[in-house]
């Protein structure tokens, strides 16, 4: 395994693709097994008049106190709050599991959005009041429009591509609480996505705790966690290949569960490299993680 590189000054990402930032990358250790033992017998002696040899043979009294112990990219980081600290909290700020306690209409979002086939937009006109903003795509300052998650307590969603009238995008925050009128979405390639919004309106400017899914042990299916945020540790194994301006890995999960990591190809990544990934669900054609955010990861 190798140290890499990936830049932590964000620049501008369009779509699928990301921006430089800088990381290192541990090396795995192996456990070793030592193998001990001793022959403590003693030889016999020939005494008395007639000649009878009265020695005792030796034993093998050794034993085996060898363990093997060996580094899973799934056990996760040696120091995981410090690297939360690093990584994930001027993110995030405090995270929770629980999900939230308002219900905000985003499921009826949802089931609008699994009724489109994949490809297909349509006009709604659904009311979303007391969702918490989850996540945010990167940001650049010259943003003509912006990508941000939500969710309440049935459901999580996401926005694509909107603005949000006289609002300014820039003062959005994970963990306020907002109000917004849905007027389109769209299925693209199994992602479901509010294309236009109206009315948006922060309706509470502090902060909650995120919600994040510990998914660690847990086995991974978009129609429970899409959209959601969650937490895994896993690996690299392989190089799916391009996937427009960006390369798909496979990215295996702790649980054992293959997901493919969607990540700009100026990043370089390895077989083998560790990665916690601490983001949104996504979906193109199956399951993904999509980098659209470098802060949504770290290696360790």
């Amino acid at each position: 395994m190798r140290k890499m590189t990936l830049v932590v000054a964000g620049l501008a990402v369009v779509a699928l693709a990301g921006c430089d930032r800088t990381g290192t990358n541990s090396t795995k250790e192996t456990g070793t097994t030592t193998q001990t033992g001793t022959n403590t017998g003693t030889t016999g002696t020939n005494t008395g008049t007639t000649g009878t040899n009265t020695g005792t043979t030796g034993t093998n009294t050794g034993t085996n106190t060898g363990t093997g112990t060996g580094f899973s990219c799934s056990d996760g980081p040696s120091d995981p709050d410090q690297l939360f600290a690093d990584q994930f909290a001027s993110l995030y700020g405090s995270i929770t599991d629980t999900p939230y306690a308002v219900t905000g209409g985003v499921q009826a979002v949802v089931d609008a959005a699994n009724a489109l086939g994949s490809g297909e937009t349509a006009a709604v006109d659904l009311v979303v009041s007391g969702a918490v903003v989850t996540n945010i795509d990167y940001l650049p300052e010259s943003a003509s429009y912006i990508n941000f998650w939500f969710g309440d307590s049935e459901a999580n969603m996401r926005t694509f591509g909107t603005d949000l009238g006289g609002v300014d995008m820039q003062s959005l925050r994970r963990g306020q609480t907002v109000s917004f009128r849905v007027t389109e979405l769209k299925n693209y390639a199994g992602e479901f996505e509010v294309t236009a919004l109206t009315d948006f309106e922060v309706i509470d400017d502090s902060t909650q705790a995120i919600h994040v899914v510990d998914a660690n042990t847990k086995t991974l299916d978009y129609a429970i966690h899409g959209r959601a945020n969650v937490s895994l540790y896993g690996e690299i194994t392989e190089l799916q290949g391009e996937c427009g301006s960006s390369n798909c890995w496979t990215f295996e999960t702790g649980g054992g569960q293959a997901l493919t990591l969607r990540v700009s190809n100026i990043v370089e990544l390895y077989e083998g490299d560790c990665i916690w990934w601490m983001g949104p669900i996504a979906s193109y054609n199956g399951l993904q993680l999509s980098a659209t955010n470098f802060d949504w990861f770290s290696y360790f």
